[in-house]
């Protein structure tokens, strides 16, 4: 609970109490009106939500949307995070601190991994609430207070980091991934395993962000595949895109499935054949659209 004389609110009601007990022993108040935190933020978005929905009744839909929170908020919290938001299939989870580096970014990262590794378990197990998620990390100073009106109260991160954490969920459409972590995230989580996937200028932002894959075991071990991507990335984003292209394309087609990274920037240097590197700036690929 927090500390002092400070009593719990209904407000903050959608915390964890662990949360708020170590939130507490940092000296950040769960139920202050507003101050500033560190955070990390986890964004999630179900890839085949709409179409599920249209072969289910309301009532069953419902029901496999439960089943399917249930699944990610376990972890989140398994994991020392808060869900702050839900929107329709879509999920917003946050570490808070009174510091970086106190752990929140690989507990987060943690979770976001689990995420993934339990839903695919259960889809193999033919579970239909076991639907494939984009999730999308990043960290950095939020503002941590309620936010609403008339009543309706929640403890909420307001801020950019919030906005890019779902900026950097949205962009696993584009390169075909399931967990997409930003390097403010991931410099502070050693041994992990990850690879670069390059520097983006999202929608709505004024500066690049870096951007890495977290991997799944099967992909890690992959690392014939991974050095040569590397090579490839550094060639792109020195600017020489057409020694880069025949190696993107040789990643495209190792193993069974390819590389969809590769492929997304495979198919980036032929555009560019054509129209020249008009989606660079500075090395980073600007991303249209959410």
């Amino acid at each position: 609970m927090p500390s002092g004389n400070v009593s719990p609110r209904p407000w903050a009601t959608n915390l964890p109490a662990q949360l708020v007990d170590r939130l507490a022993e940092e000296g950040v108040s769960a139920t202050a009106a507003g101050q500033q935190v560190y955070g990390t933020c986890l964004a999630t978005d179900a890839s085949q939500y709409t179409p599920l929905a249209e072969t289910l009744t309301p009532e069953t839909l419902g029901r496999t949307l439960n089943a399917y929170f249930d699944i990610l908020f376990a972890e989140v919290e398994r994991h020392g995070g808060a869900v702050t938001d839900i929107v329709g299939d879509a999920m917003m989870a946050i570490w808070v601190s009174g510091r970086p580096g106190s752990g929140i970014e690989r507990r987060a990262c943690e979770a976001a991994l689990a995420i993934r590794a339990g839903l695919e378990a259960r889809a193999a197990a033919g579970e239909r609430a076991a639907l494939p998620t984009r999730i999308g990390l990043h960290s950095g100073i939020v503002h941590w207070g309620t936010v609403g009106a008339r009543g309706h109260l929640q403890v909420r991160a307001v801020g950019d980091i919030v906005n890019t954490a779902a900026r950097i969920e949205g962009l696993n459409k584009q390169l075909g991934t399931r967990v997409l972590v930003s390097a403010e995230t991931l410099i502070r989580c050693e041994g992990l395993r990850e690879r670069p996937v390059g520097r983006f200028l999202l929608a709505g932002k004024a500066q690049p962000v870096a951007v890495h894959e977290l991997l799944a075991p099967a992909q890690a071990a992959d690392t014939d595949g991974l050095q040569r991507f590397a090579r490839a990335l550094a060639l792109f984003q020195a600017g020489d895109w057409r020694a880069a292209w025949p190696l993107f394309r040789e990643c495209q087609e190792i193993g069974a499935a390819g590389d969809p990274v590769a492929a997304f920037y495979a198919g980036l240097c032929a555009r560019f054949e054509q129209t020249g590197p008009v989606a660079l700036v500075a090395g980073a690929v600007v991303v249209d659209g959410k």
